[in-house]
C-alpha cells in the first residue's frame, strides 16, 4: 500500500505494469477506491491535478486486481502486468474517449508493438461502454462550464429545420445616408451588434461605399 500511495504516480503506474511481487487483493481495491475518489475530487476544484495519469493509474490497479482475482480462484498462470495495462486502457479510454491518439501512446509508452491490437479493441468497447451511457468527461466539463460548442454531429430535431425556422423576420437594417439620431435610436432599441446596409441603387458602387463609412464615422463619433 505504501508503495503505491507515497511513490509518485509514474513510479506507482511502472510497478503496476512491471514489478513481478503481488499485490494483494485488499491492497489494490482500498487503493482503487481512493484514488478514484480523489481524482473526481480534484478534477472538480480549479487546481491543475491532471486527469491523464491518475486514470491510467486506477485502471492499472483495477486491471491488477482483476488479474490476481484470476490467479487466486481460477489459478491461471498469467502475468499481472498485461492486465494492468489493459486496464488502464479501458479505465482512460471510457473517460476520455480517445482512441487512436491513446493507443499510440500507450504502445509508445510500453514499447511494444504486439500489444497494439488488444488496446484497439480495448479502447473501442470501452467508447462504446461509455457512449452507451452519457458522454466524455470533457464533453460533460464543457456543458458544466457554459462553454459555446458546435457538436460534430447534430440534434434530429435540427435535420428539419429551414432557414426561415431560425432568421429574423423582422430585419433592421440601414441606409447608406442614415441620420445619426435614427442609428442611435436602433442601437438603443436592438440587441444585435451588426446591422446590414442596403441601398435602393446599387449601380452608383462608389457612393454606396462612401455612405458606409459615413456611417461608421458617425456611430465611431457618437
Amino acid at each position: 500500500m505504501a508503495t503505491l500511495f507515497f511513490n509518485p504516480q509514474e513510479a506507482a503506474i511502472h510497478q503496476l505494469f512491471h514489478q513481478d511481487g503481488t499485490f494483494s487483493p485488499v491492497t489494490l481495491s482500498i487503493f482503487f477506491l481512493l484514488y478514484f475518489l480523489l481524482a473526481c475530487w480534484t478534477y472538480g476544484v480549479s487546481v491543475p491535478s491532471g486527469l491523464f495519469v491518475p486514470s491510467l493509474l486506477c485502471g492499472a490497479a483495477f486491471g491488477r486486481l482483476v488479474a490476481n482475482i484470476l490467479k487466486v480462484k481460477l489459478g491461471l498462470a498469467i502475468y499481472s502486468g498485461t492486465f494492468a495495462l489493459i486496464g488502464a486502457a479501458a479505465f482512460l479510454g471510457g473517460v476520455v474517449r480517445m482512441t487512436i491518439s491513446l493507443t499510440v501512446i500507450l504502445i509508445e509508452s510500453t514499447n511494444e508493438i504486439t500489444y497494439g491490437l488488444p488496446i484497439m479493441i480495448t479502447l473501442m468497447v470501452a467508447k462504446w461502454t461509455g457512449d452507451f451511457f452519457n458522454k466524455g468527461i470533457y464533453d460533460i466539463h464543457i456543458q458544466l462550464k457554459g462553454v459555446p460548442l458546435l457538436e460534430w454531429e447534430t440534434e434530429v430535431e435540427m435535420d428539419k429545420l429551414t432557414a426561415s425556422d431560425i432568421m429574423e423576420p423582422n430585419l433592421t437594417y440601414v441606409y447608406p445616408h442614415t441620420r445619426v439620431q435614427s442609428l442611435v435610436s436602433i442601437l438603443r432599441t436592438t440587441v444585435y451588434h451588426a446591422f446590414p446596409v442596403v441601398t435602393e441603387n446599387r449601380q452608383n458602387e462608389r457612393d454606396f461605399m462612401k455612405g458606409n463609412i459615413l456611417i461608421s464615422n458617425n456611430i465611431r463619433f457618437k
